[in-house]
């Protein structure tokens, strides 16, 4: 679930790493994107950065990591690096597939009801099986007496 004031704060967080970026680099980002964060971005939020750390090593949120490593795809790496994370992305998304077709492989889901109803039938048969009851010779009679008199 998405908070939309921690997105706010991820935005405040990356426009002042932005706005302390290198010449260079600052101006391989689209303006239009740099003013939709200082527009969005929640103004009263006050976090702390030392940039004399690297960004690896600061207290962020993780929605600013993950608009950080966008902004790093999109816009600052080169035609190589964007190709081995495309690479990668193809990778991870398709161990995640291969994960959620085991968990939710819909052959699979109805074998095991196909066994829980098996199990649950023969459970049944042997209940019933058990409860078999002789009934007693003077036990009969008196049912049978007891029918024609309600009659």
């Amino acid at each position: 679930m998405v908070n939309i004031n921690t997105t706010y704060q991820a935005f405040s967080e990356v426009y002042d790493i932005i706005n302390h970026m290198e010449y260079n680099l600052y101006n391989k980002i689209p303006k239009q994107f740099i003013e939709m964060l200082e527009r969005t971005r929640d103004k009263n939020y006050k976090f702390k950065i030392d940039y004399s750390k690297n960004i690896n090593n600061q207290e962020l949120l993780h929605e600013t990591r993950v608009i950080l490593s966008i902004i790093y795809r999109d816009y600052l790496c080169t035609i190589e690096q964007k190709e081995k994370l495309k690479e990668k992305d193809k990778e991870e998304l398709k161990k995640e597939e291969e994960l959620l077709r085991e968990k939710y492989n819909p052959d699979n889901l109805f074998i095991k009801k196909e066994d829980f109803k098996e199990e649950n039938n023969v459970i049944k048969q042997e209940e019933t099986a058990l409860v078999v009851v002789a009934e007693k010779w003077y036990e009969k009679i008196f049912r049978f007496i007891k029918n024609i008199f309600k009659k």
